[in-house]
């Protein structure tokens, strides 16, 4: 899903005077038409890693070790939350950090050879970001560094607290040499601005593109819907505050039970 935003910028940017150069692994189709994209090698660090300690590289570690996985990290067995460790040491800062080597010798390919005007990295992964930093700094370069996600302040940072404060130093380390900073929502933007002080953060709500749904335009009901797609993260987002209020306003007449409906779109949760 969160291809979708950098995919859309770079399908408007012409329209507003900018060429897009897409630096990326390689796709697993056909590349949008009249895009300039640079395919690069990847090595998954996790599936690379089981392959050396003779595990099956399509199936998860507990499940080979017969291990009940809990989605709680709170209930994790002291064997659990070994491998999480050693996952998380493994995948630091994330699980997409075997694209550096890759990402870097082909952005260095390019940059000796044309005059880029600005780079835009987005995260996830956050091994863009670092990616984008080691650019900025070889070859100064404007760089604008764009979060759908905070890092370290994501409401769900899951990994240990005390590995927190090591990744913390890390983002403050890379954003110092950011340019800008850009994320999706109000709120967002205050986090960052009260953690990268003196930096420029601007907010730029994602979207969609009318485009492509020019065939699927419905017509309006009677009813007042309200359409939730997603997920719930295991608990970490709750609904029940939405079903009291509309309880509320059904019990004091304000609103008819038969005029309203509410669409859960997702798979299914506990």
């Amino acid at each position: 899903m969160g291809s979708q935003r950098p995919s859309k910028l770079a399908k408007y940017f012409p329209e507003f005077g900018w060429e897009p150069i897409i630096l990326t692994a390689k796709l697993p189709g056909k590349p949008q038409d009249g895009m300039r994209i640079i395919e690069t090698d990847y090595k998954d660090v996790l599936t690379y890693t089981k392959s050396l300690f003779g595990f099956d590289q399509t199936k998860g570690i507990q499940e080979q070790l017969n291990i009940q996985i809990s989605k709680n990290a709170s209930s994790l067995t002291l064997k659990s939350r070994t491998i999480k460790f050693a996952k998380d040491l493994i995948a630091f800062p994330d699980d997409q950090r075997g694209w550096y080597k890759y990402a870097m010798q082909s952005a260095c390919e390019l940059l000796d050879k044309e005059k880029v005007d600005v780079i835009l990295s987005t995260s996830s992964p956050v091994t863009s970001h670092i990616i984008a930093k080691e650019l900025k700094k070889k070859y100064q370069i404007p760089w604008v560094a764009d979060l759908r996600d905070l890092w370290t302040q994501n409401h769900f940072y899951s990994r240990f607290s005390f590995m927190k404060y090591f990744e913390r130093h890390l983002e403050l380390k890379t954003f110092r040499f950011a340019d800008s900073l850009v994320t999706v929502t109000p709120g967002f933007a205050d986090e960052l601005k009260s953690l990268h002080k003196n930096k420029r953060v601007y907010c730029i709500t994602n979207g969609y593109d009318t485009h492509d749904f020019v065939e699927s335009r419905a017509t309006l009901t009677n009813k007042f819907t309200i359409t939730y797609t997603g997920v719930f993260y295991n608990g970490k987002r709750d609904p029940s505050l939405l079903f009291e209020a509309i309880s509320i306003l059904i019990n004091e007449n304000k609103v008819d039970r038969k005029l309203i409906e509410l669409r859960f779109y997702g798979p299914q949760e506990d």
